[in-house]
């Protein structure tokens, strides 16, 4: 009795990846999804925020010292090498077959097609157009959050290390 169950549940466990196959999202759909999306525009935008970032990071680590012409053309140089190695590294082209295969993984063709029926209309379009300004809130957000909360984490952190060193070690 058990034997026909267990086949039966043998070749349905088969055929599930066989139908999940099937069902996997082409090549070109995966494409057209992140090109209505803008999603290499978006990339790259990020992308050229990088050197805003390193220099908005030199600044703070100079804490408002001046430089000497020879130190400010070091740091300018290992600036535009820092942000030509990440460019170069982390380009689109680089990204996009990862791209493609998380998506691969993650959604059906239908879900895929969904998505660019969406994207396409009128509501799709202004979440593409709006969603950037979603995420810089949001993000904003979470830095204000941090501000409150870090100064908590570090006291205690203070404290904890304040009540090992006052342990004595065993």
């Amino acid at each position: 009795m058990l034997k026909p169950v267990f086949a039966l549940l043998l070749a349905f466990g088969l055929s599930v990846p066989a139908f999940a196959a099937d069902d996997a999202p082409s090549d070109a759909s995966l494409r057209q999804l992140l090109e209505v999306t803008e999603s290499r525009k978006l990339f790259d935008s990020n992308m050229q925020q990088i050197d805003a970032m390193m220099e908005s990071a030199i600044q703070k680590e100079l804490a408002g010292r001046q430089l000497d012409a020879a130190r400010q053309r070091a740091v300018d140089e290992f600036r535009s090498k820092a942000v030509a190695l990440i460019q170069q590294d982390m380009s689109w082209e680089t990204f996009e077959p990862s791209v493609l295969d998380i998506y691969r993984k993650s959604f059906t063709q239908e879900e895929i097609d969904g998505m660019l029926a969406f994207y396409r209309s009128e509501a799709g379009q202004a979440v593409i157009r709006k969603l950037p300004l979603v995420m810089q809130g949001s993000m904003q957000m979470v830095q204000e959050r941090l501000a409150v909360v870090l100064p908590k984490l570090q006291a205690l952190q203070r404290d904890l290390v304040a009540s090992m060193q006052e342990q004595p070690a065993k």
